[in-house]
């Protein structure tokens, strides 16, 4: 799969203690949500 793959959603939180997003990747199926990714970043692409 792509990075452009319609089914797929990149979600973030911010956290301070850490000064860094969660960024979690998820892909949805017939109406479901998986997290295929979770990992810390510094900036949202």
């Amino acid at each position: 799969s792509s990075i452009y793959d319609s089914n797929k959603k990149d979600y973030y939180k911010y956290y301070k203690n850490r000064k860094q997003y969660l960024k979690v990747i998820v892909n949805y199926l017939n109406g479901n949500g998986f997290v295929i990714s979770a990992y810390f970043v510094r900036n949202i692409k």
